[in-house]
């Protein structure tokens, strides 16, 4: 008696399983749809963002290209012509005890861009 009783339960749960994954399929979930930043190091490079890298030994780089401090103005103004609401992204290791972050973000200022952000870390 016991084993048509536990043969009986394994088909009713054999059926609401069934049943679950063929009505589970076609609900379709209501709910928040979440658009997540993207970042600077993944984002394309003709999207109207330019990085400006400052590395550990002073040196500045834009676009893989080393330059010094006085062509930041003709870099960014060529920029602006081609990203009138371009973004210009500074990034470096330690900013803590230079002054060279500060005196790009004036360079770029003065090339007429308004858009600046400082990344400390890797995003």
């Amino acid at each position: 008696m016991s084993k048509i009783i536990i043969i009986v339960a394994c088909a009713v749960f054999l059926i609401l399983a069934v049943f679950y994954l063929l009505t589970a399929t076609f609900v379709k979930e209501s709910g928040v749809e979440v658009n997540r930043p993207v970042s600077y190091q993944s984002a394309n490079p003709d999207n109207g963002t330019i990085a400006v890298n400052i590395m550990e030994d002073g040196t500045i780089s834009i676009k893989g290209k080393k330059i010094d401090i006085v062509s930041i103005i003709s870099r960014m103004e060529d920029f602006k012509k081609e990203f009138p609401e371009g973004k210009v992204v500074i990034t470096g290791a330690d900013f803590s005890q230079s002054k060279l972050p500060i005196e790009i973000l004036e360079q770029v200022r003065l090339a007429g861009i308004k858009n600046v952000i400082v990344a400390t870390e890797a995003q």
